[in-house]
C-alpha cells in the first residue's frame, strides 16, 4: 500500500487551523496545499522511501506481467476504469522508453570498438585483394597499358557524394578543412559546376567523416526517442480510422498505442541483451513472430471483433504503420546527420 502521510494540525503555507475545522485534512481547503509534514526524522524518511519503493515495485511487476503475457488485457482494464492497481500508461511508457534508449546507447557504445576493428580489417582485406588482382592482371596481360592499371585503384578507392565521384584520399584531405573555396574547387576539379545540393552533400560528408561514432550514435538515439512521440499518436490515429464505427474515444486508442510500444521496447531490448550475452540467434524468430501475433491478440481482446475482421484490420494498420515508420526514421537519419 502507499505510504501514510504525516499530517500537521495547521497548514504550513497559510496557517489554516485543521483542528478547529474538525481534524487534519489531506489538503488545505483554504490554499490547496497538501497537508504532509516533510520535517521528519531520518528513520521516518527511510520508512516512507521503502514503503513507496515496494509499492511501486508491486504495481510495476503486476503491470509488466499483464503487458507481456496478456495482450490487450492492460488496455481493457484501463478503459474499464481499473487503474489504481497498475502503473499509468504514460508513466509506464516514460519508464520503459528511458530504460530502452539508455541500454541501447550503452550496447551500441560497447560495439563501437568492434565496429572500428571490423572496418580496419575490411579495409586491409580490400587493399590486399586489389594488390592481388593487379598482380594477376599483369601476369595474364603483360602488354597491358600501365595507365589502365594506374586508374584501377582510383576507380575502386572512391566515394560518390552528391552524384559526383571523389577519390577517398582527396576527400580525407578536404574533410580536415572544408572551407567554401575548397568545396567549390574540389567540385569543379571533377568537371561539375558547384550547385547548392552538391555543395551541401560534400560539406555534410565532411561533418560526418570528422564526427566520432559516439557522436553519431548519441544524435541518432536522441532523435529516435523524440520521434516516438510522433509515431505513437499516429498509430492511435490509424486505430481510430479502422475502428471508426466502434465509437471509441481517441484516448482509448492512444492508451492501446502506449501499451503496444511498451511491449515492443521490452521485446527488442530482451532480444538485444540475448544476442549480446547468450550469442544465439534463435531469439530472432521471437522478434519476428511476436509483434504481429501480439497485435492481433491485443486488438481482438480490446475491440472485441471477430477473428477475420481483426486479422484484416491488423494487416491494414501494420502495413500503414511500417510505411510511416520508414518515412519517419529516414527523416530522423537525415536530420541527425544534418545536425552533426
Amino acid at each position: 500500500m502507499a505510504h501514510t502521510p504525516h499530517r500537521s494540525p495547521a497548514c504550513a503555507n497559510c496557517g489554516y487551523d485543521f483542528v478547529a475545522a474538525g481534524g487534519p485534512n489531506s489538503f488545505c481547503p483554504n490554499c490547496g496545499q497538501e497537508n504532509h509534514d516533510l520535517n521528519l526524522s531520518f528513520g521516518h524518511l527511510v520508512e516512507e522511501t521503502l514503503e513507496g519503493l515496494f509499492h511501486f515495485d508491486s504495481k510495476f511487476f503486476r503491470t509488466l506481467g499483464l503487458l507481456l503475457f496478456r495482450p490487450g488485457r492492460l488496455t481493457r482494464l484501463f478503459n474499464l476504469g481499473h487503474r489504481v492497481a497498475y502503473v499509468p500508461p504514460i508513466r509506464l511508457y516514460v519508464f520503459t522508453s528511458f530504460i530502452f534508449f539508455l541500454l541501447v546507447g550503452l550496447l551500441m557504445g560497447h560495439d563501437e570498438r568492434r565496429l572500428v576493428d571490423t572496418t580496419t580489417q575490411a579495409s586491409q582485406a580490400a587493399n590486399a585483394a586489389l594488390d592481388s588482382t593487379r598482380a594477376a592482371v599483369i601476369q595474364a596481360r603483360p602488354g597491358l597499358d600501365p595507365n589502365i592499371l594506374a586508374r584501377v585503384p582510383n576507380n575502386i578507392d572512391s566515394i560518390e557524394v552528391g552524384r559526383v565521384r571523389f577519390g577517398t584520399a582527396e576527400l580525407e584531405r578536404y574533410a580536415r578543412n572544408p572551407s567554401p573555396e575548397r568545396t567549390d574547387s574540389l567540385i569543379r576539379s571533377k568537371g561539375v559546376e558547384p550547385t547548392f545540393l552538391n555543395r551541401l552533400a560534400l560539406r555534410q560528408w565532411a561533418r560526418v567523416r570528422e564526427s566520432t561514432v559516439d557522436q553519431v550514435r548519441q544524435r541518432l538515439t536522441k532523435n529516435a526517442s523524440i520521434s516516438m512521440f510522433v509515431l505513437m499518436p499516429l498509430f492511435a490515429l490509424l486505430l481510430k480510422g479502422v475502428y471508426v464505427r466502434r465509437k471509441r474515444l481517441y484516448i482509448n486508442h492512444l492508451v492501446f498505442s502506449l501499451h503496444l510500444h511498451c511491449f515492443l521496447f521490452v521485446l527488442v531490448l530482451a532480444g538485444m541483451l540475448w544476442t549480446e550475452f547468450v550469442k544465439n540467434d534463435w531469439f530472432d524468430w521471437v522478434l519476428t513472430l511476436a509483434p504481429p501475433v501480439y497485435l492481433v491478440l491485443a486488438l481482438r481482446h480490446v475491440y472485441e471483433q471477430g477473428w477475420p475482421k481483426t486479422f484484416a484490420k491488423a494487416l491494414v494498420v501494420s502495413v500503414a504503420y511500417l510505411l510511416i515508420i520508414g518515412f519517419v526514421m529516414t527523416s530522423v537519419l537525415l536530420l541527425s546527420l544534418a545536425l552533426l
